[in-house]
């Protein structure tokens, strides 16, 4: 059964600023009559000692009451950018998702952002994120990982600089490996409506015992979709950053890959290849594990 696009999911994960990633999601649902589930988790202020309640302080009552104001101030302005973004685009706000149709929906759930963002994933089409605005924002940084290997489910990551066209030149990173595979049937939907698609594959990327990238091409054919293939060099690069070189060259404005994270001290970390994209790229990324 070939992938459809019916469900969008942008968990804002306490972002100071979702624009980059509502207006990406806003304009892809338009172009395929998706839904948008827009999630704010609101994380209720964490008891720092258990038995506090018993024996509070002034100063530490005084810390909790900062913590819940400022949880609802992010609660409040995270409602007024959905409203905002879905004005711009002409997208109908409703109460309850649809079945069919593009409209947006906005949800507030408590409870702990990677394990609810990663609850709602699983069941939606295409999760939208978006990079961090601030180098080191390592709570951004720990949901996008946590969507990419809890969900099973394609990640679109956004970039800080926004995106004015997602997929009308599309690259495809190309290793043999799975999750590449799983990032190209994810992607069907973007490939289908795509003027132009290349399929990168780096010198040294990793490929073994997978089918070339001009296998790729031929199966791509199969499935509707005019490709070309296209062997990187790495010249002294990492394979991120041919890879970026490569997609930056051809204009890309999405680029699909495999991607991978490891389990260090208890948070995951993206590997190199994925890590260095998604620190580089000034387009937007989408990702399946």
């Amino acid at each position: 059964m070939e992938p459809v696009l019916r469900t969008i999911l942008v968990p804002l994960g306490g972002l100071p600023d979702a624009r980059d990633a509502l207006d990406a999601a806003m304009s892809i649902a338009k172009r395929f009559e998706a839904q948008i589930e827009v999630l704010h988790v609101y994380e209720v202020p964490r008891r720092y000692a258990a038995g506090w309640e018993d024996r509070p302080t002034a100063a530490f009552v005084d810390e909790m009451a900062v913590a819940q104001r400022a949880a609802n101030d992010r609660m409040a302005a995270a409602r007024a950018q959905f409203d905002q973004t879905c004005a711009a685009h002409g997208v109908p706000t409703v109460e309850e998702p649809q079945v069919k149709g593009c409209a947006a929906h906005f949800s507030i759930i408590t409870g702990e952002e990677e394990d609810i963002s990663s609850a709602f994933g699983r069941l939606s089409d295409l999760i939208v994120a978006t990079t961090p605005h601030e180098e080191g924002d390592s709570e951004i940084h720990q949901t996008v990982q946590a969507l990419l290997m809890e969900t099973g489910r394609p990640v679109l990551v956004i970039p800080n600089n926004g995106a004015d066209s997602v997929g009308k030149s599309v690259a495809i990173a190309w290793n043999g490996r799975s999750e590449a595979s799983r990032a190209i049937h994810f992607s069907l939907p973007f490939l289908w409506t795509a003027e132009r698609v290349v399929v990168l594959e780096v010198e040294g990327a990793g490929r073994r015992r997978g089918l070339s990238s001009a296998a790729v091409v031929r199966y791509l054919a199969q499935h509707g979709v005019e490709a070309t293939a296209e062997n990187v060099e790495r010249r002294g690069r990492s394979i991120g950053r041919s890879l970026l070189a490569a997609a930056q060259a051809t204009d890309t404005d999405l680029l699909i890959m495999g991607g991978n994270a490891q389990t260090r001290l208890r948070h995951l970390i993206f590997g190199t290849v994925t890590g260095d994209v998604l620190s580089g790229a000034r387009f937007p990324v989408l990702l399946a594990h």
